[in-house]
């Protein structure tokens, strides 16, 4: 069946789910008029995220929003800087101190300060892996760098080398453990898989952490060796000179502003590479900044010591912040409250039949109480019982047990496809009667079973078993339909990018001034995944005008994403550019026709003019 088709087809089912003229007063009241449309469109303005555009729908229904803030690993790294920053300024002791303190309260500050001020400060210290007393910075222990050349008589207790050309070691700075820089970056590397944050000396003995500037140093000192090897590597197939005898032979001052410093040779070749200056989708350049961000936290030892450090801090407090499902995605929602004091808690959100969606730092939407991809406007509980039918084969096996029986004599499945009841086999040829399984051979009339009576409550529940099943079917096909083709608009976007970035470039057009194409298309996937969940909605309602309401909307929002879908398919890819304005109507019209959907459908659900139906009965 074709989309066209789709609303032409209510009737399929049952006999009063069609559309007639009553019903065109009643759908309008629900719909706006022109001169409504342009107040509708206004959202408040505000800084803040929230989980629904406006605070109430168009008929006053409140929303109850979620506020949020969307993340990036790298701003929940900052804001426990900060913590770090603000207790060193009251307890002035280091920030190393503040962070292993913190690390040891699971970042309570306020619980923090409270012990530290009023209890007896060495056990605090010495749990958190600090020296019982606060060291002076005039101490030995400050003075000079913790990466050191190897003494003649070293000896690493991890790999049992002795002492090598070259060889560097590393301790912390509360103690004296030596050991060999590798060995030390292999420890605190194992350390980091394991997910730990209280990182101690590798000595068994020792109860010694290690603090952030050490880890820091230990990283610099690992990124520099590293630099200077790939340096070395890249002489020997180029001839170049290293930074080092670049220095030593033209003797320049690394403060001389005319001096020129490279962070690698890396970096020198990717300055000569062409900039694409015409065509980039935003995901494009995300995808670049992602894996730079990748690239740095694997091979950087401080950066990924900082990535666990957040990743545990939003996992021990996962009331407040939930890392989006997406794949390949670590961005952050941090839950900030409601602006609503009915609703204390997402829980209490979603039992009231909202879905809470969110859109994640790299554009992902999902809902943040199943952690399910957007699904609005069906609430939660319906959601899952809807993935739970699609997924199971009990359609299935209801379908064949309504329409098939078993051949008596080779079990094999045999449909009825006509109104005699005279049964030929097509695997054994076995001839039998449809109503009583019996040899057709027994039975004096062609058309009638006078050897068994069916049970007529057994037929009727059949009968209602098909009906549930068909209604299964239509909506189910409806909400299959959708997701086809939100695949086939992706698939279809990715094919134009290519031929679409040629065109820009004969046209001499910006890749700002294409943003529409992609906006365009971002919308019409989002709508299409409304208008697909909106066919789930349906089929957990009773018949009543409630549902006849929602089936209105639904269809209004049906003929937009069509109309959007047409436009994609029929234009040129020459012509893009040129029908700009063109996309951006349909692409507002469309926007419009989804906030209506979702307006009315909280309506209709949340003051239960609509009461969904469960699926144990289906």
């Amino acid at each position: 069946m074709s989309d066209d088709d789709v609303y032409d087809s209510y009737d399929d089912y049952d006999d009063d789910d069609g559309y007639d003229d009553d019903f065109d007063d009643e759908y309008d009241d629900e719909m706006m008029d022109d001169d409504q449309e342009e107040d509708y469109e206004v959202i408040e303005n505000t800084s803040e995220h929230y989980s629904y555009p406006k605070s109430q729908t168009e008929k006053g229904t409140k929303t109850h929003r979620m506020i949020y803030d969307p993340l990036a690993i790298e701003d929940v790294e900052k804001q426990l800087q900060d913590k770090i920053d603000t207790l060193n300024s009251v307890l002035m002791i280091g920030k190393d101190a503040c962070a292993l303190l913190l690390l040891n309260y699971s970042w309570n500050e306020t619980r923090l300060q409270d012990l530290y001020t009023s209890q007896e400060q060495e056990k605090i210290r010495l749990s958190a892996g600090l020296p019982a007393e606060p060291p002076r910075p005039t101490d030995p222990m400050f003075a000079g760098p913790l990466v050191r050349d190897a003494d003649d008589d070293f000896m690493c207790f991890i790999c049992c080398s002795d002492a090598e050309p070259n060889m560097k070691t590393f301790h912390c700075r509360y103690c004296n453990h030596l050991y060999c820089t590798d060995c030390y970056a292999r420890y605190v590397r194992d350390q980091l898989k394991m997910k730990k944050t209280m990182i101690r000396c590798p000595d068994g003995s020792c109860k010694m952490n290690l603090g952030l500037s050490e880890i820091q140093e230990l990283s610099e000192y690992l990124e520099e060796k590293e630099k200077k090897e790939e340096e070395i590597e890249m002489t020997k197939h180029t001839g170049a000179l290293t930074s080092d005898e670049i220095a030593k032979r033209f003797q320049q001052d690394e403060y001389d502003p005319d001096y020129q410093e490279y962070d690698d040779i890396e970096s020198i070749v990717q300055q000569r590479e062409e900039e694409d200056k015409v065509f980039h989708f935003d995901e494009r350049i995300n995808e670049r900044i992602k894996k730079e961000k990748i690239d740095r936290r694997q091979s950087t030892l401080i950066f990924h010591y900082w990535y666990v450090i957040a990743s545990q801090y939003c996992n021990t407090n996962s009331k407040i912040f939930k890392f989006c499902p997406f794949p390949d995605c670590d961005s952050i929602i941090k839950l900030k409250g409601f602006d609503s004091d009915e609703v204390a808690n997402v829980k209490e959100l979603a039992d009231k039949l909202f879905v809470p969606t969110v859109k994640c730092h790299e554009n992902h939407s999902f809902c943040y109480n199943c952690m399910e991809e957007d699904h609005a406007p069906i609430p939660c509980k319906m959601c899952k019982g809807w993935l739970e039918k699609c997924k199971g084969e009990s359609e299935t096996a209801k379908w064949i047990t309504v329409n098939t029986k078993v051949c008596p004599k080779c079990e094999s499945s045999i449909e009825k496809n006509g109104g005699c009841n005279h049964m030929t086999c097509g695997s054994c040829r076995y001839e039998f009667c449809w109503i009583c399984l019996g040899d057709w051979k027994k039975h004096r009339d062609n058309y009638n079973c006078d050897v068994y009576k069916p049970d007529e409550a057994a037929e009727e529940r059949k009968a209602q078993t098909r009906k549930a099943l068909q209604k299964y079917m239509f909506y189910f096909e409806r909400f299959d339909n959708q997701m086809t083709s939100i695949k086939k608009d992706k698939a279809l976007v990715e094919s134009l990018e290519t031929r679409i970035k040629k065109v820009q470039m004969d046209s001499g057009a910006s890749w700002i001034e294409s943003m529409f194409y992609r906006e365009a298309i971002e919308t019409l996937l989002a709508c299409r995944r409304t208008l697909m969940w909106s066919y789930a909605v349906l089929f957990t309602c009773p018949e009543c005008i409630g549902k006849r309401v929602l089936e209105g909307v639904q269809k209004a929002l049906f003929m937009e994403v069509e109309k959007l879908s047409k436009l994609f398919e029929s234009t040129d890819t020459k012509s893009v550019i040129s029908k700009k304005g063109e996309f951006q109507d349909c692409k507002i019209s469309l926007k419009r026709a989804q906030l209506t959907l979702t307006d009315v459908f909280i309506d209709q659900l949340v003051n239960k003019k609509v009461v969904l139906e469960g699926f144990t009965n289906l």
